[in-house]
């Protein structure tokens, strides 16, 4: 049904998106830009749409935080630490940890305040899952390392991850809809690293509730050529009902591009991820 319903909405959002090419957005994104009921066209990925920004080719484009990795990374054209601005941060996800039914039920934890408990006791004894693709979820993997006594495994990418979490003493740091899945196919969500409880799970502590760090998930933008007037997009609001619909919310009005940035390099860096 839900796959019905997102194709559904690419196909609803196609004829919009022939009106020209203000705000590009990827085709996984449809939904979100069919929110937005602004113009534009779509792309095969969010890299594609950064790209076309940064050459001038579209007024916008909707990408997340994981284009601009990439972007630093060396695979798009330009620099998006001077080419590129926000125009507007719409939308944003959480981050949970989840583990094996088989790990809950050997260690007893069942959410982050047993995780922490169990950690103060067992030191080093569950591995935190990192990988060598830079994400935010594997950013937020290396601040979690730096808070609590975590040991930790490698893995190729996400996918890889999500395929072996069930093979060890894993702890998986991963997104709203990674944390959905997993949950539907028995595996233990932990809870979000969040200020308060989420809609998706509202039985589970957050971590401000259990002493762990807050985390932001990752953000939906819409960035514009640096020094273009970003007046069209600045006043962009998205219906609880959509954003509820989509799994995401109004994001952390204290986001920064620049400082977000400037993070993902000394990140990248200091992990080796292949920053150039």
């Amino acid at each position: 049904m839900k796959k019905m319903l997102a194709a559904l909405l690419i196909l609803l959002f196609l004829p919009v998106c022939a009106l020209g090419d203000g705000l590009v957005a990827a085709k996984e994104d449809a939904a979100l830009a069919q929110a937005l009921s602004l113009n534009g066209s779509t792309q095969e990925s969010r890299l594609d749409c950064l790209i076309r920004v940064i050459l001038g080719e579209a007024d916008a484009a909707l990408i997340t935080q994981q284009e601009l990795i990439e972007a630093l990374q060396g695979y798009a054209e330009g620099d998006v630490r001077t080419d590129i601005q926000a125009a507007a941060v719409l939308a944003q996800n959480d981050l949970y940890l989840v583990c094996s039914a088989d790990t809950a039920r050997e260690t007893g934890i069942s959410d982050l305040k047993s995780l922490r408990d169990y950690l103060i006791e067992n030191e080093y004894s569950l591995m935190l899952m990192r990988c060598f693709q830079a994400s935010n979820a594997d950013y937020a993997s290396l601040l979690l390392m730096e808070e609590m006594a975590f040991d930790s495994d490698i893995f190729v990418d996400e996918k890889d991850k999500t395929d072996q979490l069930a093979s060890g003493a894993y702890v998986l740091c991963t997104d709203t809809e990674g944390a959905l899945a997993l949950a539907q196919d028995g595996y233990t969500v932990l809870g979000a690293l969040t200020k308060e409880r989420t809609a998706e799970f509202p039985d589970l502590p957050c971590a401000e509730e259990c002493g762990l760090p807050v985390i932001p998930g990752t953000c939906f933008l819409a960035v514009m050529q640096a020094g273009a007037d970003p007046a069209p997009y600045q006043n962009i609001t998205i219906g609880e009902e959509d954003l509820a619909a989509l799994h995401l919310h109004a994001p952390d009005p204290d986001f920064s591009l620049a400082d977000t940035i400037a993070s993902y390099v000394e990140y990248m860096t200091q992990e080796g991820l292949f920053f150039y």
